[in-house]
């Protein structure tokens, strides 16, 4: 079988490797980069066709792969990697969000790079995933990772030590009142949002009694609004806390599968809000028990998977993925007025904190098979994804008792302002993308909407001739 091929390929300069000739079509036909002499594509027509490119590249061009998303595609990459040297590849997004008939945002699947041009992709997009590109460094086999003698390892052994219960039984109400002081004490925070910091707090002590891990999102329209301070009073009283600012997913995946650790996450707007595709797919997969991960592991590439479920908190200044934003309960900050903190954070005097940990611990240890069982009331009128997130806080406050199931309702309701879900992610997104785009001191609606509706990774080109509704006469 010969490969399949467009453009002067003996002449390019760069040149596009794909396992089917239909991606090839699909990226060439969108993007036109062919019409250029410098640019070639090349397909093999199946993964084990790999070979078909050897002595076909020209000498000093550079070669870009577009894998698709499957174990095929891996291993096809990995086939054309020992014969290409320095090869760069290029990553079609796993799944994107759009707007179905009923106007309901759904998730779309991706295989490749034509099932990606299909679905909407632009010459700008696959443009975006071209200049993206990474070079390819093949994953070694595990048992020559564990080759290495581990006085010969860098860095240093990675341990998250257990909390130990409080050595009495305690009142969960008491101490979750406790715990929602020291929140109001060092942070200045919305209505009702320490009692749900406090809450989450609870739940990662026993996240594996449920069948959802809500994402906490902690924002602010700028920076200084205390998202760092809430963050580092999260970690006294949550289980396995793993800050980072930045993290690969080959890393996330493998330290929660192996320490189930709370991930306290900064700066997300850097490392999940621009466009990582795989690490925001992880978040989605770790939202449910049993998600998971797969990769092709040993000498025979066997694929394994990896449990990412798991607690998580984002904090950051960028709007998150609709998708991810879905699946997240939403703490939004703003700066603090003169007097509204109590005290200022000091992590090195937090020995009252840790006892309060332990008290939690305590708390938590003792009710886990009530947690476990808990159907908690939830407030009416919300339903699946929106249920999904907050049930788990609600039974916390149920099994605390005392004023935590009416604090819990009354926060959810300040919170969130509508039981609907979309109608808040929307409204809080509109509001940042408005401010993104607006220049100056005044702008025409009808411009407004056109840079709306251009902006990447929002909703509002789904919307349905937005802007001609808006103009005089419609």
């Amino acid at each position: 079988m010969a490969p399949f091929i467009i453009g002067d390929l003996a002449k390019a300069k760069q040149v596009h490797a794909g396992e089917s000739q239909w991606d090839m079509l699909a990226i060439a036909d969108k993007t036109d980069w062919y019409k250029n002499n410098d640019v070639a594509f090349i397909s093999t027509r199946g993964k084990g066709n790999a070979r078909l490119v050897q002595d076909l590249i020209p000498e000093g061009a550079s070669v870009c792969a577009w894998p698709q998303n499957d174990k095929q595609g891996q291993e096809w990459l990995d086939d054309v990697s020992t014969i290409v040297p320095k090869l760069g590849v290029a990553r079609v997004p796993h799944s994107i969000t759009k707007r179905n008939e009923f106007g309901e945002l759904v998730e779309i699947k991706l295989k490749d790079a034509n099932e990606w041009t299909k679905a909407g992709a632009s010459a700008a997009d696959l443009y975006q995933a071209f200049w993206r590109n990474e070079l390819f460094q093949p994953v070694p086999a595990e048992s020559a990772r564990q080759s290495v003698p581990t006085a010969q390892l860098q860095g240093e052994e990675v341990d998250f030590a257990d909390v130990e219960p409080w050595p009495e039984a305690v009142n969960g109400a008491e101490v979750l009142n406790e715990v929602a002081e020291t929140f109001s004490r060092y942070c200045a925070l919305p209505e009702g949002a320490k009692d749900i910091l406090t809450l989450w707090c609870g739940y990662t002590h026993c996240f594996e009694a449920f069948q959802c891990s809500p994402r906490l999102r902690v924002t602010s329209p700028e920076k200084g609004c205390g998202k760092t301070t809430v963050r580092d009073v999260i970690r006294l009283f949550v289980s396995h806390p793993l800050m980072t600012e930045n993290f690969t997913v080959a890393v996330l995946f493998r330290l929660i599968q192996q320490h189930k650790p709370t991930v306290l996450a900064d700066e997300v707007d850097t490392h999940v809000c621009e466009k990582n595709e795989e690490l925001r797919c992880l978040l989605n997969s770790g939202h449910r028990r049993g998600g998971k991960v797969y990769r092709c592991e040993g000498e025979g590439n066997e694929v394994r998977g990896y449990n990412v479920f798991a607690p998580v908190v984002l904090c950051g200044l960028g709007k998150l993925p609709e998708t991810l934003l879905d699946r997240s309960i939403v703490i939004q900050l703003d700066r603090a007025v003169e007097g509204e903190l109590q005290a200022e954070f000091n992590s090195h005097r937090v020995e009252k904190e840790k006892d309060l940990c332990r008290k939690v611990a305590r708390f938590i240890a003792d009710n886990k098979a009530r947690l476990k069982a808990c159907n908690p009331v939830l407030p009416e009128g919300i339903y699946n994804r929106l249920a999904d997130n907050w049930r788990p806080l609600f039974a916390v406050a149920e099994i605390a008792d005392g004023e935590w199931p009416a604090r819990a309702k009354a926060a959810f309701r300040s919170l969130t302002t509508t039981g609907d879900p979309d109608t808040q992610s929307l409204g809080v997104t509109l509001l940042r993308d408005i401010r993104e785009v607006f220049d100056g001191d005044e702008m025409l609606s009808r411009e407004l909407i056109d840079k709306l509706s251009a902006l990447e990774e929002s909703p509002w080109g789904e919307f349905g001739n937005l802007a001609s509704r808006s103009r005089p006469g419609n």
